[in-house]
């Protein structure tokens, strides 16, 4: 379980005579913050519009069959629309889909050069930015070359 705070910050809550409900709920937790890490999904669904509960969501279907329910917020957060692609093989699949990833990447790094903050960024880090702006361009058209072959 993921409990979104750190160990250090109820540590301090302790240590400044905090509540004892954070005592408890450090006591129930006994080792789990330190497991506790971040992940990114890449897995490629099937998935429709479907409401539940009168909710606006979809339903997601993974490759081993199992099928569930997402809000469309959180499912749109996660997912890139690739198109119906479900008719080529699963290895070019993949390839479609790290295009997608990789434009959508590109699309908020280039518009976040133009911003105050990258402005505001010392010159070696905007220049590494820049580079990282060409080559994600340079990349995305060679898997444009290699999804044409397809």
């Amino acid at each position: 379980m993921q409990y979104g705070v750190s160990k250090e910050w109820l540590q301090k809550k302790i240590d400044d005579g905090t509540d004892d409900a954070i005592n408890s709920l450090i006591e129930g937790m006994s080792g789990e913050i330190e497991m506790t890490q971040q992940y990114v999904g890449t897995k490629i669904i099937t998935g429709w519009e479907a409401e539940k509960d009168g909710q606006p969501g979809y339903g997601v279907k993974y490759s081993d069959g199992y099928t569930s329910w997402s809000p469309k917020a959180t499912f749109e957060e996660a997912y890139i629309p690739l198109g119906h692609i479900e008719n080529f093989p699963l290895h070019q699949q993949r390839v479609i889909a790290e295009k997608a990833e990789l434009d959508t990447r590109f699309s908020k790094l280039d518009a976040f050069l133009w911003t105050d903050i990258y402005s505001g960024l010392p010159t070696e880090e905007r220049q590494r930015l820049y580079h990282q702006s060409s080559i994600m361009q340079e990349y995305s058209k060679i898997l444009a070359d290699r999804i044409a072959a397809f």
